[in-house]
């Protein structure tokens, strides 16, 4: 009985010196730049040979169909791809009641590709062309902010990291549907930069445009809400209500149908089935997906049903709001030990895993702190004893949450092309096209904030 009790012990005692090597912090700098952009050359060149031997187009292995086949060949679009994030909103402009065929996007974001689609003469692709290059300028944009301000100064970071940045998953994904996401890339990059100068003035005003844009953003104001601005919080809601009233007044049609159609569309797009190759990033469908895999194992359902759980949409609200709710009361009661940054990292997973459907383009946001990562290798410790206001760039990761998000960079960066079909499992042709890596990377996302929330704000001068 004594050994089965010093047996017991000393697993306590290892478990008990585990978990406080994980939670540890370290004092070396997190730059994954080199492990990324290893993973990526590695998956790029299988990818290619795969893709080639299996007479697969790669890039419709990582995003959608080139030959979108509704969009007009001789002035719209490129070749047979037509970019429907782009030229789908830009056709609202046609319509006498905007929202009456199902759209999804606030005012200010139909304004957007309405003032590209008018760039150059008619029928010609000028506006598509302008849309996409200022989408690739926003990509790299934090990049030539953080060069201009000396934070990077090595021109072989400056283009190790843009091109990993440009050439991401999410980045193409969002580049091939034409989708306005890109534009709010340098938005959360600013929102870092003025939540580490605490001007929390100029951290809602940037949400509150984001919002306007992609209204899930709005999740961001918990940063401002757990440094206690409250006043700043309530009046972004109020500038973001006024705003979206003006904008829908811009518009054809009934006034206040067009408000009520926009809020039922955008309660009906949380149950939306969406694009296979693109993913669902959803906390919901990680649910939906994790049943479907249990209900697989035990024969009550077949394959298919996995990916297209078919979640009701008061089961999806549920689930979100619980999640949502469960996240942001452990933010709450750990503020105040919680490095801003990681509470602003906390913030963009919300804004991925909490509507309901979630495309992959949206983890970009995730893409951020890459640039904030690679400021500790480019900063010695003189430059950070002489210019110490630099220190509340870098990033204060204990070696569980290291650990994690290199496996997540490893997962989410690097293009994977491998779908369901290449298995042969006798699905429904449409979810032959369902990414493996989005959907094992659906299922595990959910937890990256409870891991980010492990973490405790060290004072310590010595860790950069």
């Amino acid at each position: 009985m004594r050994k089965v009790w010093l047996s017991w012990k000393a697993r306590q005692n290892l478990g008990r010196k585990l978990v406080e090597t994980l939670s540890q912090v370290s004092d070396s700098p997190y730059t994954p730049r080199y492990f990324i952009t290893y993973s990526y050359l590695v998956v790029s060149a299988v990818g290619i040979l795969v893709t080639s031997y299996l007479g697969i187009s790669y890039s419709e292995s990582i995003s959608s169909n080139v030959m979108d086949e509704w969009c007009n060949p001789n002035s719209e679009g490129i070749g047979k791809h037509c970019f429907s994030d782009f030229y789908s909103v830009v056709e609202i402009k046609y319509f006498s009641e905007p929202w009456s065929r199902g759209s999804t996007y606030p005012p200010l974001a139909i304004l957007i590709s309405k003032l590209f689609s008018t760039l150059g003469p008619e029928n010609s692709r000028i506006g598509l062309l302008a849309y996409l290059a200022t989408g690739m300028l926003a990509l790299i944009f934090p990049l030539i902010h953080l060069n201009k301000v000396r934070l990077i100064k090595k021109s072989q970071s400056i283009f190790a990291v843009g091109v990993t940045t440009i050439c991401a998953g999410p980045s193409l994904m969002a580049l091939d549907r034409g989708n306005n996401v890109l534009f709010l890339f340098p938005v959360v990059y600013f929102v870092y930069i003025y939540t580490c100068q605490s001007k929390y003035g100029k951290v809602s005003a940037l949400i509150v445009v984001a919002a306007l844009i992609k209204p899930q953003m709005l999740i961001l104001l918990i940063v401002p809400i757990l440094s206690q601005k409250i006043r700043l919080v309530f009046i972004a809601c109020l500038v973001y209500l006024l705003s979206n009233l003006f904008l829908f007044s811009l518009f054809p049609g009934n006034y206040f149908v067009n408000i009520s159609t926009w809020v039922g569309n955008l309660q009906g797009y949380q149950t939306y089935p969406g694009m296979p190759s693109l993913g669902n990033y959803s906390f919901a469908n990680a649910v939906g997906l994790i049943l479907g895999f249990a209900k697989v194992l035990t024969g009550i359902s077949s394959v298919g049903e996995v990916f297209r759980p078919g979640l009701t949409s008061a089961t999806v609200s549920v689930l979100s709001a619980a999640y949502l709710l469960t996240v942001i009361t452990i933010l709450v009661l750990r503020r105040n030990v919680l490095d801003r940054k990681i509470q602003i990292i906390i913030g963009s997973c919300l804004v991925i895993l909490v509507p309901g459907t979630s495309f992959g383009y949206y983890l970009i946001f995730l893409l951020v702190p890459l640039f904030f990562m690679e400021i500790g290798s480019e900063n010695d410790r003189q430059e950070f004893a002489e210019k110490p206001e630099r220190r509340s760039y870098l990033f204060q990761f204990n070696r569980i949450t290291r650990i994690s998000i290199s496996i997540l960079f490893l997962l989410v960066i690097p293009p994977w092309p491998f779908q369901w079909g290449i298995l042969k499992l006798g699905v429904k042709e449409v979810w032959n096209n369902y990414g493996i890596m989005p959907t094992f990377v659906g299922t595990i996302l959910w937890l990256l904030p409870f891991i980010l929330l492990t973490n405790s704000e060290r004072k310590s001068s010595s860790v950069y």
